[in-house]
């Protein structure tokens, strides 16, 4: 099973069954080779769960195992690091430390500036891939 990251811009898309990630659908839910499991974690879960009319669907995808927590911990740890010593264009050091402590190389997103530094290979090793639509449906 593959692991991606769902930034808080676009999780409205998978939640709503957006025909833009119908690709990312299947593969998280739907019957198919590809599985995906969503993983969340540090400022991005508090983010995501902020939206408290949400949060009955991830306790679903939890249960259905395509929804796992990181450790907040390590997570928050490896943020405060990214942002003092890395070079980044983004606002989202915490999707960035997510990434680097869950070893997921695989996100999803529509913020210009996090996908520049998502696909940097300084930042994120091995350099990860960007799904956005389904054409980019080949990254999962």
């Amino acid at each position: 099973m593959k692991d991606i990251i769902i930034d808080n811009n676009y999780i409205h898309k998978v939640i709503d069954r957006h025909p833009d990630c119908s690709e990312l659908w299947k593969a998280m839910f739907g019957i198919t080779n590809k599985k995906l499991r969503m993983v969340i974690g540090g400022k991005l879960k508090e983010e995501l769960f902020k939206q408290t009319s949400k949060l009955k669907i991830y306790a679903i995808w939890e249960q259905a195992g395509r929804l796992r927590s990181g450790n907040c911990l390590d997570i928050n740890s490896e943020e405060i690091r990214v942002s003092a010593n890395l070079n980044i264009n983004s606002d989202d050091p915490h999707v960035l430390a997510l990434a680097r402590v869950e070893s997921v190389n695989i996100l999803c997103s529509n913020d210009e500036a996090l996908i520049s530094d998502f696909k940097n290979p300084a930042i994120i090793s091995p350099r990860g891939k960007v799904y956005k639509t389904d054409s980019s449906k080949g990254v999962l």
